[in-house]
């Protein structure tokens, strides 16, 4: 296992925490850190929280703020080198600053990619394609790959006895599908990768008593 960790200032503090309401939020969130990781690493003044890029045998991303933890599916080959990190999958050869940035500014482009007609949404696809032959094969991969989007709190505000418990797990992020599973105690960032991890021991679910 392979872990890559990056400091967040505030003002990536401030769009890592909005809220996640569809794909459309992953994508930017994933291309956002992506940007941040193929950057000079710098020391970061008035540091809020961490990004983690765990690189095992599920790849994931991991954001660690005060009383906030969440993660998301990582979907990219990560190659590291003497110049940093180098990212690819199976449909784009090397993920760049460039690479990411057309994405971002088509999913930010809320009349192409909401309206009704299906061209307004393919003409900006079908230009980056004219520099880029496997930039549709990238986007059509984000619109699909699953995010596995899950999320602890540690909510005072919204704190509701068994129904919204102070320290719980969001899991899923879409109001048809999400779910809270309630802890006893707070959490720390190492007890939610250990959760996550695929080559540790499960945890268990049992009723509160």
């Amino acid at each position: 296992m392979k872990r890559f960790t990056f400091q967040i200032d505030a003002h990536q503090a401030q769009w890592m925490l909005e809220p996640i309401r569809s794909k459309k939020d992953i994508i930017h969130l994933l291309m956002q850190s992506i940007k941040i990781m193929l950057l000079p690493k710098i020391t970061t003044p008035g540091v809020a929280g961490e990004m983690i890029l765990q690189v095992a045998k599920m790849n994931r991303l991991i954001f660690s703020f005060d009383k906030k933890i969440f993660s998301i599916n990582f979907p990219y080959t990560t190659i590291e080198n003497s110049n940093g990190l180098i990212f690819k999958s199976n449909h784009h050869p090397k993920i760049d600053i460039k690479v990411a940035t057309e994405v971002l500014s088509i999913i930010k482009k809320n009349e192409k990619f909401d309206n009704k007609e299906i061209l307004h949404f393919a003409d900006p696809i079908s230009d980056c394609c004219l520099y880029d032959d496997d930039f549709w094969s990238l986007f059509r991969e984000l619109l699909m790959f699953e995010d596995g989007y899950i999320r602890y709190d540690h909510d005072e505000n919204r704190s509701n006895g068994n129904l919204h418990p102070l320290h719980h797990f969001d899991v899923f992020y879409s109001s048809g599908s999400t779910f809270k599973l309630g802890t006893p105690k707070g959490i720390t960032q190492e007890q939610f990768v250990d959760v996550i991890d695929l080559n540790t021991n499960c945890h268990f679910v049992s009723p509160k008593i």
